[in-house]
């Protein structure tokens, strides 16, 4: 479960033929997969939901003070 949830530049595949590899059964793959991958993104929408309006108002006057924001 954790590789799916990891950021994108994580090798996933090795760890999808590694659990094939390894006997995971082909009907609960892709559902746990499912699973995975919706967790990872709702815990990112809710961070987003909380702490957007804060990372782009802190980020932005950062890149207005060096020259690279509008």
């Amino acid at each position: 479960m954790f590789p799916a949830m990891l950021p994108p530049p994580t090798p996933f595949k090795l760890f999808a033929l590694a659990g094939g590899g390894l006997g995971d059964e082909v009907h609960s793959f892709p559902a746990g997969h499912f699973c995975r991958r919706f967790v990872r993104f709702l815990v990112l929408s809710i961070l987003t939901l909380i702490f957007g309006p804060q990372f782009v108002r802190i980020f932005g006057a950062s890149f207005r003070s060096i020259g690279l924001g509008c």
